[in-house]
């Protein structure tokens, strides 16, 4: 079907005898780009030649264009039914919906067509075609899946390329994704880098000053990308803690919280601050994810999570009990900031 072309729906089979409306439709994105609508026409006809309102022709879902379905998303459409009786007028409704597979790629058409009857005269039709051969839409009587048309599988050792990969496809509450975890058989214990924690302290005085605060630290699951650390809250959090737990037999925690008063002495003109250091558990493995046709593997992929307290950060029996080592810091102030306090971050070496 042209992108441009009016709507030309068949009458499909009668549907089953029913009092509600069956008119629900659904499109499924299952490839690694966003469809991106770019056109929704309605009619009040088969051949598509009479216009009808939007609010006429959909229910309480409907497409517009610059709509997206990111992938692994599914979106749904209702076509209204305005049945008005055997004498009344009849009423059908349809519409065509155009799509792009990523920004200017190649255009997804979809149909849908209700006759307007009441039941059990009530008929339906759904149809889906892709401008390109390279995917796919296959279609039942209410529902339409844009895929690849064959099978890829790639290998993206890339760290930043990983992370978004992770970000994109691995969201919670996406079903249509797989994320799966093929762990090495070691878990080793480290430090998670320091990080400043509660503020930074000035002593303007001629006296020590000693900077006391309480502080409670709370630190989620990481996933290890180019050296540095990046928060994981996505599906492959759980993913790591069924396989921690199956092969270790250890509880993979997303949070290791509890308060703590800190403290630093302050000599004159320093400034001082306390660093956190966390005990923690890491963990390398590869990171495979499915998405239709397209299977990629993230190998060599690294997480970490704040591990219980152990109870081993020298004179610290507070702070061992926190879940992380805590060290005082100071430093001399600078002179050009003797008449203006400055702003509460640590100050840079």
């Amino acid at each position: 079907m042209l992108a441009g072309a009016m709507l030309a729906v068949p009458h499909g089979p009668a549907a089953a005898a029913q009092t509600t409306s069956p008119d629900r439709f659904s499109v499924r994105n299952l490839t690694d780009q966003p469809l991106i609508t770019t056109q929704v026409r309605v009619a009040t006809d088969k051949a598509g030649n009479q216009d009808q309102g939007w609010s006429h022709t959909f229910g309480d879902e409907f497409p517009y264009p610059g709509q997206t379905i990111q992938p692994g998303q599914i979106i749904y459409f209702q076509l209204a039914v305005n049945y008005n009786g055997p004498a009344g007028q009849v009423t059908p409704s349809s519409t065509t919906i155009d799509y792009t597979i990523g920004a200017g790629g190649p255009a997804v058409h979809v149909s849908a067509y209700q006759n307007g009857k009441g039941w059990p005269s009530h008929e339906t039709s759904f149809g889906c075609v892709s401008d390109d051969a390279a995917w796919t839409c296959s279609h039942d009587a209410h529902g339409a899946d844009v895929t690849d048309a064959t099978k890829q599988t790639k290998v993206v050792t890339d760290k930043q390329q990983q992370l978004e990969l992770v970000n994109k496809l691995c969201q919670l509450g996406n079903a249509n994704v797989s994320c799966t975890f093929d762990p090495k058989p070691t878990l080793t214990t480290t430090m998670m880098p320091y990080v400043t924690v509660g503020d930074v302290q000035y002593n303007y005085t001629e006296e020590n000053s000693k900077h006391t605060w309480a502080q409670e630290w709370d630190n989620g699951t990481t996933m290890e990308v180019g050296g540095s650390y990046s928060p994981v809250d996505i599906e492959v959090q759980d993913v790591i803690k069924v396989e921690v737990k199956v092969t270790f037999d250890h509880e993979w925690g997303t949070s290791n919280s509890s308060e703590i008063e800190n403290f630093v002495y302050v000599p004159p003109d320093y400034s001082g601050w306390i660093e956190a250091e966390i005990p923690a558990w890491q963990l390398t493995g590869n990171l495979h994810i499915v998405l239709g046709n397209e299977t990629w593997t993230l190998p060599e992929v690294t997480f970490t999570t704040p591990a219980p307290p152990t109870g081993t950060c020298p004179g610290q029996v507070d702070g061992s009990k926190a879940g992380f080592c805590w060290t005082p810091r100071t430093q001399k102030r600078p002179i050009d900031l003797s008449k203006n306090p400055p702003p509460s971050t640590p100050p840079t070496s």
